[in-house]
Protein backbone atom coordinates (compact mmCIF):
# COMPACT_ATOMS: atom_id res chain seq x y z
CA UNK A 1 0.00 0.00 0.00
CA UNK A 2 1.48 3.51 -1.16
CA UNK A 3 2.07 6.65 1.35
CA UNK A 4 -1.07 7.89 -0.75
CA UNK A 5 -3.27 5.18 -0.30
CA UNK A 6 -2.24 5.17 3.59
CA UNK A 7 -3.62 8.51 3.60
CA UNK A 8 -7.00 7.89 2.49
CA UNK A 9 -7.47 5.48 5.66
CA UNK A 10 -8.59 6.73 9.25
CA UNK A 11 -8.42 4.71 12.51
CA UNK A 12 -9.48 5.72 15.62
CA UNK A 13 -9.88 4.24 19.21
CA UNK A 14 -12.96 4.93 20.85
CA UNK A 15 -11.90 6.50 23.95
CA UNK A 16 -14.98 7.61 26.23
CA UNK A 17 -16.15 10.58 24.38
CA UNK A 18 -12.38 11.50 22.44
CA UNK A 19 -11.64 9.18 19.64
CA UNK A 20 -7.84 8.88 19.35
CA UNK A 21 -7.09 8.59 16.03
CA UNK A 22 -4.17 6.25 14.66
CA UNK A 23 -1.62 7.75 12.34
CA UNK A 24 0.40 5.60 9.68
CA UNK A 25 3.90 4.46 11.58
CA UNK A 26 6.77 3.06 10.30
CA UNK A 27 7.75 0.10 12.64
CA UNK A 28 9.99 -2.74 11.53
CA UNK A 29 7.84 -5.49 12.09
CA UNK A 30 8.32 -7.55 8.25
CA UNK A 31 10.67 -9.71 10.56
CA UNK A 32 8.12 -10.82 12.81
CA UNK A 33 5.51 -11.63 9.65
CA UNK A 34 6.02 -15.16 9.20
CA UNK A 35 5.89 -15.70 13.02
CA UNK A 36 2.54 -14.07 13.57
CA UNK A 37 0.94 -15.63 10.23
CA UNK A 38 2.50 -18.76 11.69
CA UNK A 39 0.74 -18.56 15.16
CA UNK A 40 -2.23 -17.09 13.63
CA UNK A 41 -3.03 -17.68 10.04
CA UNK A 42 -6.11 -16.28 10.33
CA UNK A 43 -4.15 -12.90 9.33
CA UNK A 44 -4.63 -14.35 5.88
CA UNK A 45 -7.10 -16.73 6.18
CA UNK A 46 -9.99 -17.54 8.54
CA UNK A 47 -10.23 -21.18 7.60
CA UNK A 48 -6.60 -21.68 7.41
CA UNK A 49 -4.18 -23.99 9.46
CA UNK A 50 -0.63 -24.21 8.81
CA UNK A 51 1.15 -27.52 7.87
CA UNK A 52 4.41 -26.06 7.57
CA UNK A 53 7.29 -23.21 7.58
CA UNK A 54 10.37 -23.14 5.63
CA UNK A 55 9.46 -25.89 3.41
CA UNK A 56 12.10 -27.76 1.12
CA UNK A 57 11.25 -28.56 -2.36
CA UNK A 58 12.96 -28.58 -5.53
CA UNK A 59 12.72 -24.92 -6.30
CA UNK A 60 13.85 -24.18 -3.31
CA UNK A 61 11.64 -23.13 0.70
CA UNK A 62 8.39 -22.19 0.38
CA UNK A 63 7.82 -19.85 3.60
CA UNK A 64 4.63 -21.23 4.86
CA UNK A 65 2.17 -24.42 3.34
CA UNK A 66 -1.11 -24.31 4.66
CA UNK A 67 -4.13 -26.41 3.90
CA UNK A 68 -8.05 -25.35 4.29
CA UNK A 69 -11.48 -26.44 5.67
CA UNK A 70 -11.91 -27.78 2.12
CA UNK A 71 -8.94 -29.58 1.34
CA UNK A 72 -7.07 -26.71 -0.72
CA UNK A 73 -3.40 -26.16 0.22
CA UNK A 74 -2.29 -22.60 0.07
CA UNK A 75 1.10 -21.57 -0.89
CA UNK A 76 2.20 -18.66 1.11
CA UNK A 77 5.12 -16.41 0.20
CA UNK A 78 5.93 -13.59 2.52
CA UNK A 79 8.58 -10.57 0.77
CA UNK A 80 9.95 -7.48 2.67
CA UNK A 81 8.40 -4.36 1.50
CA UNK A 82 7.27 -4.34 -1.44
CA UNK A 83 5.13 -7.63 -3.48
CA UNK A 84 6.78 -7.92 -6.67
CA UNK A 85 6.77 -9.26 -10.23
CA UNK A 86 9.34 -12.32 -9.11
CA UNK A 87 7.38 -12.89 -5.57
CA UNK A 88 5.09 -14.23 -8.20
CA UNK A 89 7.26 -15.99 -9.86
CA UNK A 90 8.46 -17.71 -6.95
CA UNK A 91 5.46 -18.77 -5.58
CA UNK A 92 4.59 -19.96 -8.57
CA UNK A 93 7.38 -22.37 -8.83
CA UNK A 94 6.45 -23.48 -5.28
CA UNK A 95 2.80 -24.61 -6.53
CA UNK A 96 3.90 -25.38 -9.83
CA UNK A 97 6.00 -28.76 -7.53
CA UNK A 98 3.48 -28.79 -5.48
CA UNK A 99 0.97 -29.78 -7.91
CA UNK A 100 3.57 -32.34 -9.53
CA UNK A 101 4.46 -34.26 -6.70
CA UNK A 102 2.45 -37.73 -6.69
CA UNK A 103 -0.15 -38.53 -4.04
CA UNK A 104 2.41 -40.36 -1.87
CA UNK A 105 5.37 -37.91 -1.95
CA UNK A 106 2.72 -34.88 -1.03
CA UNK A 107 1.82 -36.77 1.82
CA UNK A 108 5.22 -37.77 2.57
CA UNK A 109 6.20 -34.30 2.80
CA UNK A 110 2.99 -33.17 4.89
CA UNK A 111 3.90 -35.76 7.81
CA UNK A 112 7.40 -34.38 7.60
CA UNK A 113 6.16 -31.09 8.03
CA UNK A 114 3.53 -31.94 10.85
CA UNK A 115 6.31 -34.11 12.41
CA UNK A 116 8.10 -31.09 12.84
CA UNK A 117 5.59 -28.99 14.78
CA UNK A 118 4.85 -32.40 17.39
CA UNK A 119 1.48 -33.07 15.18
CA UNK A 120 0.09 -36.40 13.54
CA UNK A 121 -1.01 -36.39 10.21
CA UNK A 122 -4.55 -38.52 10.99
CA UNK A 123 -5.66 -36.54 13.44
CA UNK A 124 -4.98 -33.03 12.01
CA UNK A 125 -6.68 -34.01 9.11
CA UNK A 126 -9.68 -35.25 11.38
CA UNK A 127 -9.85 -32.14 13.30
CA UNK A 128 -10.78 -30.87 9.70
CA UNK A 129 -12.80 -32.79 8.20
CA UNK A 130 -10.87 -34.16 5.49
CA UNK A 131 -9.56 -37.24 4.96
CA UNK A 132 -6.15 -38.46 2.21
CA UNK A 133 -8.10 -38.01 -0.83
CA UNK A 134 -6.63 -34.43 -0.62
CA UNK A 135 -3.35 -36.06 -1.64
CA UNK A 136 -5.04 -36.63 -4.61
CA UNK A 137 -4.78 -33.66 -7.91
CA UNK A 138 -4.13 -31.29 -5.16
CA UNK A 139 -6.02 -27.72 -5.38
CA UNK A 140 -3.61 -24.84 -4.73
CA UNK A 141 -4.05 -21.05 -3.96
CA UNK A 142 -1.57 -18.78 -3.93
CA UNK A 143 -1.00 -15.71 -1.62
CA UNK A 144 1.74 -13.25 -1.70
CA UNK A 145 2.59 -11.01 1.52
CA UNK A 146 4.37 -8.03 1.81
CA UNK A 147 4.02 -4.58 3.40
CA UNK A 148 3.28 -2.80 0.41
CA UNK A 149 2.88 -3.60 -3.68
CA UNK A 150 4.54 -2.68 -6.39
CA UNK A 151 2.64 -0.34 -8.82
CA UNK A 152 3.79 -2.69 -11.49
CA UNK A 153 2.05 -5.65 -10.24
CA UNK A 154 -1.76 -5.40 -11.55
CA UNK A 155 -0.79 -5.26 -14.67
CA UNK A 156 0.59 -8.93 -14.56
CA UNK A 157 -2.18 -9.84 -12.26
CA UNK A 158 -4.82 -9.42 -14.86
CA UNK A 159 -3.32 -12.24 -17.34
CA UNK A 160 -1.75 -14.38 -14.15
CA UNK A 161 -3.40 -17.53 -12.91
CA UNK A 162 -2.74 -20.37 -11.04
CA UNK A 163 -4.97 -23.67 -12.06
CA UNK A 164 -7.50 -20.97 -13.23
CA UNK A 165 -7.54 -19.37 -9.83
CA UNK A 166 -6.50 -15.69 -9.10
CA UNK A 167 -3.63 -14.71 -6.99
CA UNK A 168 -4.33 -13.55 -3.75
CA UNK A 169 -1.82 -10.39 -2.59
CA UNK A 170 -2.27 -9.79 1.41
CA UNK A 171 -0.22 -6.28 2.72
CA UNK A 172 -0.25 -5.12 6.32
CA UNK A 173 0.48 -1.13 7.73
CA UNK A 174 0.79 -0.14 10.97
CA UNK A 175 -0.20 2.81 12.72
CA UNK A 176 0.26 3.90 16.12
CA UNK A 177 -2.00 6.78 18.19
CA UNK A 178 -0.94 9.42 20.75
CA UNK A 179 -0.47 6.42 23.42
CA UNK A 180 2.32 4.40 21.47
CA UNK A 181 -0.54 1.48 20.70
CA UNK A 182 0.22 0.00 17.12
CA UNK A 183 -2.36 -1.91 15.47
CA UNK A 184 -1.84 -3.65 12.33
CA UNK A 185 -3.88 -3.22 9.09
CA UNK A 186 -4.66 -5.97 6.77
CA UNK A 187 -5.43 -6.00 2.73
CA UNK A 188 -6.17 -8.63 1.01
CA UNK A 189 -7.28 -8.26 -2.78
CA UNK A 190 -7.47 -10.71 -5.09
CA UNK A 191 -5.90 -10.11 -9.28
CA UNK A 192 -8.76 -9.91 -11.07
CA UNK A 193 -7.83 -11.81 -14.42
CA UNK A 194 -8.90 -10.17 -17.66
CA UNK A 195 -11.06 -12.43 -20.62
CA UNK A 196 -8.14 -13.64 -22.44
CA UNK A 197 -6.84 -16.88 -21.81
CA UNK A 198 -4.68 -17.02 -18.63
CA UNK A 199 -1.01 -17.84 -18.38
CA UNK A 200 -1.47 -20.47 -15.78
CA UNK A 201 0.34 -24.13 -14.62
CA UNK A 202 -2.37 -25.24 -16.75
CA UNK A 203 -2.41 -24.02 -19.91
CA UNK A 204 0.80 -22.75 -22.38
CA UNK A 205 0.49 -19.08 -23.11
CA UNK A 206 1.41 -20.83 -26.92
CA UNK A 207 -1.42 -23.66 -26.59
CA UNK A 208 -4.09 -22.49 -28.60
CA UNK A 209 -7.52 -23.43 -27.98
CA UNK A 210 -9.42 -25.67 -30.74
CA UNK A 211 -12.34 -23.87 -32.23
CA UNK A 212 -14.23 -27.51 -31.56
CA UNK A 213 -13.86 -27.12 -28.14
CA UNK A 214 -16.61 -25.53 -26.00
CA UNK A 215 -15.79 -24.07 -22.46
CA UNK A 216 -18.46 -25.44 -20.45
CA UNK A 217 -20.62 -22.92 -19.30
CA UNK A 218 -21.37 -22.29 -15.39
CA UNK A 219 -24.70 -22.68 -15.95
CA UNK A 220 -23.94 -26.49 -17.75
CA UNK A 221 -21.79 -26.92 -14.13
CA UNK A 222 -24.78 -26.45 -11.84
CA UNK A 223 -27.02 -28.55 -14.05
CA UNK A 224 -24.55 -31.33 -13.47
CA UNK A 225 -24.27 -31.10 -9.94
CA UNK A 226 -27.94 -30.75 -9.44
CA UNK A 227 -28.55 -33.76 -10.94
CA UNK A 228 -25.96 -35.90 -9.63
CA UNK A 229 -26.86 -34.49 -5.95
CA UNK A 230 -30.48 -35.84 -7.34
CA UNK A 231 -29.23 -38.99 -8.10
CA UNK A 232 -27.29 -39.27 -4.72
CA UNK A 233 -31.11 -38.67 -2.93
CA UNK A 234 -29.81 -35.23 -2.03
CA UNK A 235 -31.39 -33.46 -4.67
CA UNK A 236 -33.93 -30.93 -2.66
CA UNK A 237 -30.83 -30.58 0.22
CA UNK A 238 -28.60 -29.79 -2.38
CA UNK A 239 -30.95 -26.96 -4.14
CA UNK A 240 -32.06 -25.25 -1.00
CA UNK A 241 -29.16 -24.41 -0.36
CA UNK A 242 -27.83 -23.25 -3.73
CA UNK A 243 -31.24 -20.92 -3.65
CA UNK A 244 -30.46 -19.50 0.13
CA UNK A 245 -26.99 -19.04 -0.47
CA UNK A 246 -27.63 -16.74 -4.14
CA UNK A 247 -30.70 -15.33 -2.70
CA UNK A 248 -27.99 -13.23 -0.33
CA UNK A 249 -25.60 -12.41 -2.79
CA UNK A 250 -23.02 -15.30 -2.75
CA UNK A 251 -20.83 -16.54 -5.55
CA UNK A 252 -21.52 -20.16 -6.39
CA UNK A 253 -18.37 -21.52 -7.13
CA UNK A 254 -18.58 -24.70 -9.12
CA UNK A 255 -15.93 -27.84 -8.64
CA UNK A 256 -15.93 -31.31 -9.72
CA UNK A 257 -18.11 -32.37 -6.76
CA UNK A 258 -19.44 -29.80 -4.80
CA UNK A 259 -19.93 -25.34 -4.87
CA UNK A 260 -18.46 -23.19 -2.59
CA UNK A 261 -20.36 -20.18 -1.50
CA UNK A 262 -17.98 -17.33 -2.01
CA UNK A 263 -18.37 -13.39 -1.03
CA UNK A 264 -18.51 -11.48 -4.15
CA UNK A 265 -15.75 -9.31 -3.02
CA UNK A 266 -13.42 -12.46 -3.08
CA UNK A 267 -14.74 -15.67 -4.63
CA UNK A 268 -12.19 -17.33 -3.04
CA UNK A 269 -12.89 -17.28 0.31
CA UNK A 270 -15.32 -19.99 1.64
CA UNK A 271 -18.35 -18.98 3.70
CA UNK A 272 -20.23 -22.46 2.74
CA UNK A 273 -19.47 -25.29 0.74
CA UNK A 274 -22.07 -28.23 -0.17
CA UNK A 275 -21.19 -31.57 -1.73
CA UNK A 276 -22.89 -33.69 -4.10
CA UNK A 277 -21.95 -36.67 -2.99
CA UNK A 278 -23.61 -37.87 0.56
CA UNK A 279 -21.48 -39.42 3.17
CA UNK A 280 -23.18 -42.57 4.87
CA UNK A 281 -26.26 -41.23 3.12
CA UNK A 282 -25.86 -37.93 5.19
CA UNK A 283 -25.98 -34.37 2.92
CA UNK A 284 -22.85 -33.00 3.44
CA UNK A 285 -22.36 -29.62 4.24
CA UNK A 286 -19.63 -26.60 5.59
CA UNK A 287 -20.06 -23.35 7.25
CA UNK A 288 -17.70 -21.33 8.31
CA UNK A 289 -18.62 -18.52 10.67
CA UNK A 290 -15.10 -16.81 11.20
CA UNK A 291 -15.07 -15.76 7.20
CA UNK A 292 -18.88 -14.30 7.40
CA UNK A 293 -17.15 -11.90 10.29
CA UNK A 294 -14.53 -10.99 8.24
CA UNK A 295 -16.81 -9.84 5.16
CA UNK A 296 -20.14 -9.06 6.44
CA UNK A 297 -21.33 -7.04 9.43
CA UNK A 298 -21.51 -9.89 12.20
CA UNK A 299 -19.18 -10.04 15.07
CA UNK A 300 -17.06 -13.57 15.21
CA UNK A 301 -18.48 -13.80 18.88
CA UNK A 302 -22.30 -13.41 17.37
CA UNK A 303 -21.67 -15.73 14.07
CA UNK A 304 -20.43 -18.08 16.17
CA UNK A 305 -23.31 -17.66 18.73
CA UNK A 306 -25.43 -18.85 15.59
CA UNK A 307 -24.07 -21.63 14.19
CA UNK A 308 -21.75 -22.82 17.24
CA UNK A 309 -18.25 -22.50 15.10
CA UNK A 310 -16.79 -23.00 11.54
CA UNK A 311 -18.45 -26.34 11.39
CA UNK A 312 -18.90 -29.56 8.85
CA UNK A 313 -22.34 -30.76 9.12
CA UNK A 314 -23.55 -34.20 8.04
CA UNK A 315 -27.34 -33.75 7.96
CA UNK A 316 -30.75 -35.80 7.01
CA UNK A 317 -33.30 -33.62 5.61
CA UNK A 318 -34.98 -32.58 8.63
CA UNK A 319 -31.21 -30.70 10.33
CA UNK A 320 -30.72 -29.20 6.64
CA UNK A 321 -33.83 -27.09 7.22
CA UNK A 322 -31.87 -26.26 10.16
CA UNK A 323 -29.33 -25.74 9.27
CA UNK A 324 -31.11 -23.24 6.27
CA UNK A 325 -32.62 -21.74 9.36
CA UNK A 326 -28.73 -21.03 10.65
CA UNK A 327 -27.70 -18.96 7.55
CA UNK A 328 -31.08 -16.91 7.43
CA UNK A 329 -30.47 -16.37 10.86
CA UNK A 330 -26.65 -15.27 10.07
CA UNK A 331 -27.98 -12.74 7.20
CA UNK A 332 -30.56 -11.33 9.64
CA UNK A 333 -28.75 -10.30 11.66
CA UNK A 334 -26.26 -8.89 9.26
CA UNK A 335 -29.17 -6.94 7.93
CA UNK A 336 -29.56 -5.77 11.32
CA UNK A 337 -26.37 -4.60 11.61
CA UNK A 338 -26.11 -2.85 8.42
Amino acid sequence: MSEHDRADIGIWRLAGNTPQRYMPDVLQYEKYLEDWIERDPTLISAEMQIVGRQVSLDTGFLDLLAIDNLGRWAVIELKKRDVRRDTVAQAFDYAGCLAEMSSNELKSLVIQCLEKRSLKLQPFLKGLALDDSIFDHPEILIYVVGTSRDINLDRMLKHTTFQGKPIQVVTFDVYKNSDGEHVLLRQLTESQPTSSPPVSSSTSPSKKVSQDEKPITQDAKLTRLLDVAKKNGIGREFKKVYDLATKFGLYPKTYKWSIMYAPPQNKNRVLICAWVNPKDGLFDVYINTDAFAEFYAISQRKARQIADKPLRYYLDTDQTEEFIEIVQNLFDEITRNS
